[in-house]
């Protein structure tokens, strides 16, 4: 007796379609994927960072977070706007000392 065939639900289909393209288009962008684990201390800077506005998801948190930090170790050149940006938020963080 020959095997039934079973096809993916719809859904699954397309959205593994969709994260195929995804993942092509951040690798000829030479992008990478990164997934990682945060303790409750991180995830609570993460989320005061982003109800700060220095970052509208935690990708662009996490993004802009690395960026200053290769400003800082002058591994890229400082942006004047960024650099004003971050000192506001710096000052209206409550989860820094006054």
């Amino acid at each position: 007796m020959a095997k039934k065939k079973t096809n993916p639900p719809a859904g699954l289909a397309t959205s593994t379609e969709r994260a195929k393209r995804h993942l092509d288009r951040l690798e000829a962008s030479k992008g990478k994927r990164l997934l990682v684990d945060l303790d409750a201390l991180p995830t609570q800077m993460l989320e005061a960072l982003k109800a700060h506005g220095y970052g509208d998801t935690n990708k662009a948190v996490v993004s802009r977070a690395l960026m200053d930090a290769a400003r800082k170790r002058k591994l890229v050149e400082p942006s004047r706007e960024a650099h004003q940006k971050k000192a506001a938020i710096v000052k209206s963080s409550p989860l820094l000392p006054a």
